[in-house]
């Protein structure tokens, strides 16, 4: 599994205060390998998706007591 994303964007010449603004909140993620889905990603995608995608993908449950802001995705289903 290979994954790829990017850090949030950006507006202007600044690089915050965008949590309400999808161009600055946004990212991208690429999910390459035999678990990763073909396609493209449907839903937004956040730097926070990262981590709990590499779990999901190795097999860890994510516990809830960890408070992961992201989800899993670009992966296939089983």
């Amino acid at each position: 599994m290979i994954l790829v994303g990017t850090d949030h964007g950006g507006q202007g010449t600044g690089h915050g205060s965008g949590q309400n603004v999808p161009e600055i909140l946004n990212g991208f993620l690429i999910a390459s390998g035999p678990a990763a889905a073909r396609g493209k990603i449907e839903q937004p995608t956040y730097i926070v998706d990262i981590v709990p995608t590499a779990l999901a993908h190795l097999g860890i449950d994510i516990d809830p007591v960890w408070k992961l802001d992201g989800r899993p995705v670009g992966l296939r289903k089983n």
